[in-house]
């Protein structure tokens, strides 16, 4: 390079800048080799010539990335000024070439040549500026890397595409592979200096910023320590690949696995298989893969509260129409039951209609009858009717990740249901105390959820959700007086008595202060307003699903907010 173009020198003349080349020396460093380190004696400093370095400050676990430096940009003057040791140590990202110049040196050239102070001066000025620029913005763009097989450039399209859209402030592309026909910035010369140089600039950018390689695209190792996220859409031979650069991993490698029935990767610790793809991929697959590069999965937390879950109905159908897809479920009480339908691949018509199968009035009427083991014949009834539609699968089987929420009376905490038998756990999450016996699985005594996690939020969150909605059945936000225009109260007629009634009125009256902070966790809160109820008022059914369709559609556009539909692409 030619040092007028450093920023260092400028303003010198030819003959200046020759006579500075002179005192230089050129040394080459391999990738992942330090230059200086933190605390080191300061006794030169350096102008990249090419490749890019990573400033880090702090050692071992505590060692942080703070500034990338590359071809034309100085480091170790303020050492050698103010003759002081390293304030950073120096870490090449890619084979890199230097030129050094010794404290001696230096000290010569600053005599012959003032103006380099003013230089060092407006250098250290656009540094600050950069630092204040990442202080006050709320957020910066995520860089990630999609690296990519010969032969998946359609599949990896069609992804991006759907990046693009579903992203609010869409998603830019840097194209490193020239395979994909969209949207898309495409570097003149293809290399991972030029992409780094481009990420730098586009920083602070509201959109995910998204680069795609091929697996042997070369100084790959270099970008994959650059980005935040690293995620690869290819067969073994790719990963073999990938494996093979000189990167040192900071993350795990998520990987979209291409024509295998295996997730063995034989050891390869940095590797985790999110999906294995067939030959003809699956459109569900392609947009969760989308969100997750895009960190919009959405969740969903549906809390308990008896008749009143017949609002979640209303809720998923606001979604459904919108075009939502669900990613993870978590649900307490009737909230677990909705959800198990939901897993089943049942859309919210449907699930209505076995929700009333289920709480049918005859079942319902007899809710306060007991067997003379104590158990409410009227869920005896209930239960068996749950048996009938979900069979004997296990939660494994179901279309997507379920959690059901009990809480253990032995422990005295919440225990999380996800890899038992389908009924079994829908046993446990409906053992209300005051209905039934507490459900046995080994030392533990395992009752309904509203006990400890009337809203599930945290849960959700900890399965994977980028984004999650709660739905909050127990809360002070209620109706002064039932429509005048409401569905008949004449089916469900429910005998009251003076044990069983008051008993789970009374607990769910306590947790209503914790239902309001366990949906607190969540990004997007529903409540519905409900009207003078009782929690077995299953005749007011349609009532209450309206409540839920309400507040949903007008809570809506705060989803809108963070990520759009798939659904709306098509």
């Amino acid at each position: 390079m030619k040092l007028i173009d450093s920023a260092l020198f400028a303003g010198l003349s030819p003959s200046a800048l020759n006579d500075i080349l002179g005192r230089m020396t050129a040394r080459g460093y391999t990738a992942n080799q330090y230059i200086c380190r933190e605390g080191d004696t300061s006794d030169h400093m350096y102008l990249l010539e090419s490749g890019v370095v990573e400033v880090i400050i702090g050692e071992g676990s505590a060692a942080q990335v703070i500034a990338h430096l590359r071809r034309g940009d100085i480091f170790g003057e303020m050492g050698l000024l103010a003759d002081e040791p390293r304030a950073a140590s120096i870490l090449t990202a890619m084979p890199t070439l230097v030129l050094q110049l010794g404290r001696s040196a230096f000290t010569e050239i600053i005599h012959l040549y003032p103006a380099i102070l003013l230089n060092i001066s407006r250098v250290l000025i656009e540094r600050q500026r950069k630092s204040l620029r990442s202080l006050v913005r709320s957020r910066r763009s995520e860089f990630i890397l999609l690296m990519i097989g010969r032969g998946t450039e359609s599949l990896a399209q069609q992804i991006i595409a759907i990046c693009q859209n579903i992203c609010p402030h869409g998603c830019t592309v840097i194209d490193l592979s020239d395979g994909l026909c969209l949207d898309k910035i495409l570097l003149e010369d293809k290399t991972v200096v030029s992409a780094m140089a481009l990420l730098d600039n586009l920083v602070e950018t509201a959109a995910p910023i998204i680069s795609v390689s091929y697996c042997d695209q070369p100084d790959l190792g270099s970008l994959i320590r650059y980005v935040d996220r690293v995620a690869l859409l290819g067969t073994e031979e790719d990963i073999g690949k990938a494996s093979e650069t000189n990167a040192s991993f900071k993350n795990v490698i998520d990987v979209f696995l291409m024509n295998v029935s295996t997730k063995n990767l034989g050891g390869l610790e940095k590797f985790r298989v999110m999906r294995v793809l067939g030959s003809d991929e699956d459109r569900s697959d392609i947009g969760w893969i989308a969100r997750h590069l895009t960190r919009t999965k959405l969740g969903l937390a549906l809390g308990a509260g008896g008749a009143k879950g017949f609002a979640h109905v209303g809720v998923l159908g606001v979604l459904e129409r919108a075009g939502y897809v669900v990613d993870f479920l978590a649900g307490s009480s009737i909230g677990a039951l909705i959800g198990s339908l939901m897993g089943l691949g049942l859309n919210a018509d449907e699930i209505e209609v076995q929700l009333k199968r289920i709480w049918a009035p005859k079942h319902v009427d007899l809710l306060a009858d007991r067997s003379p083991e104590g158990i409410s014949l009227g869920l005896e009834h209930i239960l068996d009717t749950i048996r009938d539609i979900v069979g004997d699968r296990m939660m494994s089987d179901l279309c997507l990740p379920l959690r059901i929420l009990t809480a253990d009376l032995q422990e005295g905490e919440a225990v999380v249901l996800d890899n038992w038998p389908f009924y079994e756990a829908i046993r446990a999450g409906l053992s209300m105390p005051g209905l039934t016996l507490p459900y046995r699985h080994g030392s533990q005594r395992l009752v309904d959820a509203v006990c400890l996690t009337p809203v599930p939020a945290s849960f959700v969150r900890d399965m994977g959700a980028d984004i999650v909605m709660s739905v909050n059945l127990l809360s002070r936000q209620t109706l002064t007086t039932r429509p005048s225009e409401g569905p008949s109260t004449s089916a469900y007629k429910g005998k009251r008595t003076q044990t069983m009634d008051p008993v789970v009125e009374t607990l769910m009256m306590l947790q209503i202060d914790t239902s309001v902070r366990n949906a607190s966790q969540a990004d997007i809160i529903l409540t519905p307003r409900f009207p003078p109820s009782s929690w077995r008022d299953f005749s007011l059914a349609d009532l209450f699903r309206e409540a839920g369709r309400e507040v949903a559609d007008a809570e809506l556009v705060h989803l809108l907010d963070v990520v759009r539909p798939i659904a709306r692409i098509n």
